[in-house]
């Protein structure tokens, strides 16, 4: 038997034995947003090349490691299906294990088992818990040669319809809660002073990056804003006080490779969004995501609203997502909606107050 038999046998068991985690009574529900997923990733990729699944941690997303280990499995099932079992996808908890094997019986071509596991292409899912289910993203970014890190495609955020708390005894109002504790711990921090040496929190990875901000150490500043974000916390100026250290510090072009190499995999989907448009993505882009409603990221809106020079005189594309901008920032802004994504509530301000003043006009447009 082959090597590449071998895993494809592993792979098949291991789909097989993670189906029975998902309860069948929203397992067919489900189904669909898989393969619709799958179906954009084969249309946008070169399926003979080597690709292989990787998905943000518990503590990245919130959800727990059975669920996530059952995610990529129903996912690597659509892929398989949808292709005609033509994609060379790689499954890398199969790798793991004929690795181990390998080293224990020390009986296999180590050479060859590395040749089988590098891969060409990293499909990288990002899910979250919101109050409707799950939000899923999965980004593809070429791994070999010097466009390692770049972008091929993204498949745009989906929802699958999950009851987080009775199927998986996920509450989001916790996730909510964490985000306002974390804002306290910062608060709490700030005022004691002084670098923490051993930083191991958001709140305090955060307090060190705005303290050597502010002395000038820049490269020490990225590092201390990389392990904040590194997080499922929405947060948005974490992520614009990093890029904007990473333009100071490298220039525009390097802070684009920066940021796509180093530090946009590991966010969720919503900040990842939010960084390409504040990085340099077109606003045209941005203005189909959201005159399409396949966005609905409150800062992103306002993001757009306040890099945008305004809906008049703009085409249809233009003036439908200022339409959308206006209605969910100004609705965010009077809840007190938007300004839970900043750390700096202030800073929240300048987006929803011109969303406030557009507000009158928004009919007309």
């Amino acid at each position: 038997m082959t090597l590449a038999a071998f895993f494809s046998r592993i792979t098949v068991a291991f789909l097989i034995s993670c189906s029975v985690f998902i309860s069948h009574s929203w397992a067919d529900e489900l189904k669909s947003v898989y393969n619709e997923l799958a179906q954009k990733l084969i249309n946008d990729l070169p399926i003979h090349k080597k690709m292989s699944i990787k998905s943000l941690r518990p503590e990245e997303s919130g959800l727990p490691e059975d669920f996530l280990l059952n995610l990529i499995a129903n996912l690597e099932e659509s892929l398989l299906d949808r292709s005609d079992f033509e994609i060379n996808l790689i499954n890398r908890l199969s790798i793991e294990s004929v690795w181990e094997e390998a080293i224990e019986f020390n009986n296999a071509n180590f050479e060859e088992i590395l040749g089988d596991a590098k891969s060409d292409i990293l499909l990288m899912v990002s899910p979250r818990a919101i109050a409707d289910g799950i939000e899923i993203s999965i980004t593809a970014y070429e791994l070999s040669n010097d466009n390692t890190g770049k972008i091929l495609t993204s498949t745009g955020t989906k929802l699958l319809p999950i009851d987080l708390d009775s199927a998986l005894g996920v509450n989001v109002t916790n996730l909510n809660d964490q985000m306002e504790l974390v804002i306290n711990q910062i608060q709490q921090i700030g005022q004691s002073g002084g670098i923490i040496s051993q930083p191991t929190t958001y709140a305090e990875y955060y307090h060190n990056a705005r303290l050597y901000r502010q002395r000038g150490e820049t490269d020490l500043a990225l590092r201390n804003f990389e392990q904040a974000i590194n997080s499922n916390f929405l947060f948005v100026d974490p992520i614009e006080d990093l890029l904007s250290l990473a333009v100071a510090r490298y220039g525009q072009r390097g802070a684009q490779q920066y940021y796509l190499k180093k530090i946009r995999m590991n966010l969720p989907s919503e900040l990842q969004i939010y960084g390409d448009l504040f990085i340099g993505s077109e606003l045209l882009d941005a203005a189909k995501l959201i005159a399409s409603e396949e966005i609905s990221f409150s800062p992103y809106m306002s993001l757009f609203m306040r890099r945008h020079e305004g809906p008049y005189g703009a085409d249809e594309v233009i003036k439908e997502a200022w339409k959308n901008a206006i209605k969910r920032v100004h609705q965010d802004y009077r809840t007190g909606t938007l300004q839970s994504y900043y750390v700096d509530s202030f800073r929240a301000v300048a987006g929803g107050e011109l969303a406030t003043r557009w507000s009158r006009f928004v009919d007309d447009l």
